[in-house]
């Protein structure tokens, strides 16, 4: 039976904390050997929209976006989790009277209010795939999206994990100024069950790698879990191996030390 990956993106494959804003030699090979014989996803809670150029041209069969809220196989769409314009509304309004900026965010495309509020230019300023993608600003077009994200400096932030816990999964930034919102009961693990029952995969034959906490529940629906080496505590404490850092090609060696692909020359 083929076996199937499931790999992060930020802190797993790519670092703009540590300098580490594109793949190495060493991962972009490291993709193209393994979707030689596997079925290879991102797995990122990112949408394609803030995918660079370089991320999309790695070798792999599907993606897993929006911290699970899409997942696609080539042409066909596995998961597409959106909001109801209504809850999408109650997150803008709120923004709105609390100076709280915000993306709405689709597969390919961010619509914003207002790229001159400050809490948007700090998040634009210091992250490039904010800047390489397609932002609109202007009035929401009451069309369902699959993820938003909020952004400010951290008093908001609170508030809102709190106020819409009940209808909405909130996936706090590593910043502690920003977080993702997606829909009730989504998750990076919920899509990984969509995708190994469309392949008909076994737990057993599945493979996860990640160094965030919104992996950890990715980390539980496979039989292969691996967490990074500059993953925290917390998130190696649910993996079952842990690898080196993405500085020291974490990926590529763990897939090297198991002889699931060949050393690179």
């Amino acid at each position: 039976m083929k076996k199937i990956f499931f790999c992060d993106i930020d802190g797993t494959i790519v670092d703009s904390i540590r300098g580490i804003d594109k793949p190495s030699d060493k991962t972009i090979y490291a993709f193209k050997e393994l979707s030689k014989d596997n079925i290879v996803f991102l797995a990122s809670g990112r949408m394609k929209c803030l995918l660079d150029k370089k991320i999309q041209e790695l070798s792999f069969d599907g993606y897993l976006l929006g911290n699970g809220a899409y997942a696609n196989y080539k042409d066909d769409i596995i998961v597409n989790k959106t909001f109801s314009i209504e809850d999408t509304e109650k997150v803008i309004d709120y923004c709105n009277k609390n100076n709280g900026a915000y993306f709405i965010q689709y597969l390919d495309y961010i619509y914003t209010k207002d790229k001159d509020n400050d809490n948007y230019k700090w998040l634009y300023e210091g992250w490039t795939p904010v800047k390489e993608a397609n932002v609109i600003e202007g009035t929401y077009e009451n069309e369902p999206c699959a993820m938003i994200c909020v952004f400010e400096n951290g008093e908001l932030i609170n508030d809102m994990k709190e106020r819409f816990k009940d209808f909405m999964e909130i996936v706090p930034h590593g910043t502690g100024r920003s977080l993702d919102i997606i829909v009730k009961g989504v998750s990076k693990g919920s899509a990984i069950k969509d995708v190994l029952n469309y392949f008909k995969i076994d737990k057993d034959n599945a493979y996860a790698f990640g160094d965030g906490n919104n992996d950890v529940e990715m980390f539980d629906e496979v039989g292969h879990s691996i967490a990074m080496g500059n993953a925290s505590d917390y998130v190696k404490s649910f993996a079952k191996e842990v690898t080196d850092t993405v500085d020291n090609d974490g990926f590529y060696n763990y897939l090297i030390n198991n002889k699931i692909i060949k050393p690179m020359d």
